[in-house]
């Protein structure tokens, strides 16, 4: 692995073979994380950074874990090697591309694990989140403008500590003035939400944003009217004051299945029965921090 990272600085293409075997070999040897972590802190990675973003371009999350899955205990351990190293890079790498790329990792790492049934598996990449946490609760700024955008979407999809996700992404809701900024925050907010039904603390963080959730019923994009039906039918009867806004979709939104989503979340709000999980999307948020 070191004379792999040795070869980085190379000129073509032996540095741009040896970035893209690191990329490659990243879930599989704990080593190549450290390798990868040091090469993005140490200076110019510029062929590393472009291997990783098309491994993340070319590579879906599922896709990676069904090729991962045959060895989970290694995974486990290379996740767990992983997860310090990327998030202290977080902190130190400069701002752009390299930045960038190091968030893109993390997120990687959440949504494997995001796959998993297991909770304990979502636990132990925890810490994976610190940085997305602190760069949402930060003043935002040009330099990272695009990549605060991207870990408000991550903290929509995150597979553990989503309280604490969702009060950062309840304070960004309150301060954010900027119309797309602030629809793309309502909107990870409503993917939380739809754990809200089994999470009691992230419950009691989501019930001041039921109205916000409400206007999303008034949304000419079915996407994001289907996107608040689901948040507001998991967060139940907390959600009652949108139970007619809910009424009037299931009697007359044009599209079937936001009609019958409806149908489930007017009982959800009523308590007579618990809403279906909502359906689950292909890619993960860093995922479109590449493309």
């Amino acid at each position: 692995m070191k004379a792999l990272a040795k070869n980085l600085a190379d000129s073509e293409p032996e540095g741009r073979a040896a970035a893209d075997a690191l990329a490659r070999m990243l879930f599989l040897n704990a080593s190549v994380a450290a390798e990868v972590a040091q090469a993005l802190k140490a200076g110019p990675a510029e062929a590393l950074v472009a291997a990783l973003e098309g491994r993340f371009q070319a590579v879906s999350p599922a896709q990676e874990m069904r090729a991962l899955r045959g060895d989970l205990p290694r995974l486990r351990g290379v996740l767990g090697a992983a997860v310090p190293l990327l998030t202290d890079a977080a902190g130190t790498v400069e701002a752009g591309p390299k930045r960038t790329i190091v968030y893109a990792t993390l997120g990687r790492i959440l949504a494997l694990a995001a796959t998993s049934r297991e909770p304990s598996d979502h636990e132990a990449v925890g810490p994976a989140l610190e940085p997305f946490l602190r760069l949402v609760a930060e003043p935002a700024s040009e330099e990272d403008a695009d990549l605060r955008g991207l870990a408000v979407e991550q903290l929509g999809d995150a597979p553990t500590r989503r309280s604490e996700a969702a009060g950062a992404l309840v304070k960004e809701l309150e301060r954010e003035k900027d119309p797309e900024a602030r629809a793309a925050v309502l909107g990870a907010v409503a993917r939380l939400a739809t754990h809200a039904d089994e999470d009691p603390r992230l419950l009691e963080v989501l019930k001041p944003t039921v109205a916000a959730l409400t206007t999303l019923l008034g949304s000419a994009k079915p996407e994001d009217r289907l996107a608040g039906v689901y948040a507001l039918g998991h967060i139940g009867p907390d959600a009652k004051p949108a139970e007619s806004a809910l009424s009037r979709l299931a009697d007359n939104d044009p599209r079937p299945n936001v009609r019958t989503a409806a149908e489930e979340a007017i009982k959800a709000v009523q308590g007579l029965a618990k809403m279906p999980a909502a359906p689950r999307s292909g890619g993960g948020a860093m995922d479109r921090l590449v493309q």
